[in-house]
């Protein structure tokens, strides 16, 4: 099969979007407008990209490590995700998923849990809603299936700011993903 190191060397399934699938006009059109202007557009993405981290890292303690304590904003999110996850099985963050069949390719999912005799896939957003975010769980969800050897048969997309929770059911399109 393949070892970890022939793994790390398949592209990230976003790095494949972000060729395959192009940009949408309004982020050009704010990229362009913010660098005629001076602004460090790549400072802000490295910010939000930091935010994003950050963030994932608080619900992965946070699920994981009972004594964890967020910051205060974060607190409410964190007691609506522990609410919402009472009486699931299974639960896992962070886990490592790739694929080779095909376009090789791999991932991090954010979250996966059993919830009666649904397998869920839930991938953690700190923006709005973009369409290619189902793409994205698709392309998890083949690559988890592969290696778990599991149904998966719901996806969600779980938006998360320090004003809500809005947890998003994908639906599953057949095909969607295929690399």
């Amino acid at each position: 099969m393949f070892d970890p190191e022939d793994i790390a060397l398949f592209p990230r399934v976003t790095e494949i979007m972000n060729i395959v699938i192009a940009k949408d006009p309004a982020f050009w059109e704010w990229k362009l407008s913010a660098e005629l202007s001076g602004k460090d557009t790549e400072a802000y993405s490295r910010k939000a990209a930091d935010k994003g981290t950050r963030i994932h890292e608080m619900m992965r303690m946070s699920i994981l490590n009972a004594s964890y304590v967020p910051p205060r904003w974060y607190v409410e999110r964190m007691a609506a995700v522990r609410e919402y996850l009472i009486g699931k099985h299974e639960i896992n963050c962070e886990v490592p998923v790739w694929s080779g069949a095909g376009i090789p390719y791999r991932g991090t999912l954010d979250l996966s849990y059993r919830d009666g005799k649904d397998m869920v896939i839930a991938d953690l957003k700190t923006g709005r809603y973009k369409w290619d975010h189902s793409v994205q769980l698709h392309a998890y969800k083949k690559a988890f299936e592969e290696r778990r050897g599991v149904k998966v048969t719901r996806l969600e997309n779980w938006y998360m700011s320090p004003k809500e929770l809005q947890i998003v059911n994908v639906p599953i399109v057949d095909g969607l993903w295929e690399a």
